[in-house]
């Protein structure tokens, strides 16, 4: 679980850099071939960008909508799960975008594939905090809870070296599959975890409460 934690920090924290990484190295192409890109010393980013950012970021609000509504209907663990996996799913079509470039359509489809992944990878990182109590006895619940999330910590240290070291050195394709591939480890680090008596689903743990 401890993984599945320190992944999914990762990867969140991981894409808020990204869409403004994304941005900046947009930006700054093109100013680079149009001509000067800095005004005293600070990059200029047209204001289309910080639109793009302020609506890929308001994913989050739905968010945690999708987090109540999958929980319920799917259960907490198969919530989670697939959370992960569409947040990995919507991130495929901007490496292709990002890697093809930014104009025209591709920018489209960049902003619409990160909005879904930080929907996805929040409700993730959401659900997260509700299902981990769950799998542990009352007596260590709250111990069990503070060492996953301090796990969750490191991956939001780690981040940085991806979304923004990766982008930075002209590889934002890569940065994003390396988000892809922790999101999918992530996805199976969460499946294998067994319940609280060794159980692979939620129902004993439900029928634990009753």
């Amino acid at each position: 679980m401890m993984f599945g934690w320190t992944a999914t920090s990762f990867a969140y924290y991981g894409l808020v850099q990204l869409v403004a990484e994304l941005h900046i190295a947009a930006a700054g192409g093109a100013a680079a071939a149009e001509g000067p890109q800095c005004v005293d010393g600070m990059l200029q980013v047209p204001n289309e960008d910080y639109l793009s950012v302020l609506i890929t970021s308001a994913a989050e609000v739905p968010a945690v909508a999708w987090a109540a509504i999958s929980a319920n209907w799917l259960g907490k663990r198969a919530a989670v799960c697939t959370s992960l996996l569409l947040t990995a799913a919507c991130l495929l079509p901007v490496i292709g975008t990002t890697y093809w470039g930014y104009d025209g359509a591709g920018c489209g489809v960049t902003d619409a594939g990160m909005f879904g992944a930080r929907l996805f990878v929040m409700s993730a990182f959401t659900l997260m905090w509700v299902y981990t109590p769950e799998l542990f006895p009352t007596h260590v619940r709250a111990l069990a809870l503070g060492v996953n999330n301090a796990a969750a910590r490191i991956g939001g240290l780690l981040s940085p070296f991806a979304a923004v070291s990766l982008v930075s050195a002209g590889a934002p394709a890569a940065a994003e599959g390396v988000f892809v591939a922790v999101l999918v480890a992530a996805c199976g680090a969460v499946f294998l975890v067994p319940g609280r008596h060794g159980a692979v689903g939620d129902d004993e743990l439900e029928e634990d409460a009753d």
